[in-house]
């Protein structure tokens, strides 16, 4: 099995083991991103080395998560990444802090492969009203992954990443999860 097709749980139990490298599994995400992305558009922006494990000012072998990298709806500020939520209106937008829970899985030794493609500013149900492009169903790329959190569900199920964080208002993680064939929760 690839790195990048294990689940968050196999991979939390080969970091623990030391089987493997968090900057191991990074490097297939992001070889899976950049072969998937164009045929998907499910990352808006992916992050740079400067976000990966190895880079990491904390010692990641003594967190919850051991480096463990996720994807993040781009709805969630990100001090070391833009957040747009999906529209040209943010495209430019690097926000002076992080947001609570992007914080709180930094503190838990998450690294972040990028920011995922949303229905702009989130309201919606399909991830085809970005300013950034319609994200692809990875099941059957005619159809649409659902949304608005299409983006963060589409590349759990495509395994160009273990996990991603999406938002929930009313069905927008639950709803894309389904027709991606991939658990949201």
């Amino acid at each position: 099995m690839k790195l990048n097709e294990l689940t968050l749980k196999q991979a939390l139990e080969e970091l623990q083991n030391k089987n493997v490298s968090a900057t191991e599994i990074w490097e297939a995400c992001q070889e899976e991103i950049t072969r998937k992305n164009e045929a998907l558009n499910v990352f808006v922006h992916q992050a740079d080395a400067d976000s990966s494990p190895e880079s990491s000012s904390i010692d990641l072998s003594d967190t919850p998560l051991l480096g463990a990298p996720l994807a993040l709806k781009d709805n969630f500020c990100t001090k070391d990444q833009p957040t747009t939520a999906s529209t040209n209106v943010l495209r430019d937008f690097r926000p002076p802090f992080d947001a609570t829970v992007v914080a709180r899985l930094r503190e838990a030794g998450a690294t972040f492969l990028g920011k995922t493609n949303l229905d702009a500013w989130a309201p919606g149900s399909s991830t085809e009203t970005s300013d950034f492009g319609l994200t692809r169903n990875p099941r059957n790329p005619a159809y649409v992954p659902g949304g608005s959190s299409g983006g963060s569900a589409a590349p759990v199920a495509a395994k160009p990443c273990l996990a991603a964080l999406g938002s929930e208002t009313a069905g927008p993680v639950r709803q894309p999860a389904r027709p991606c064939c991939a658990v949201g929760f």
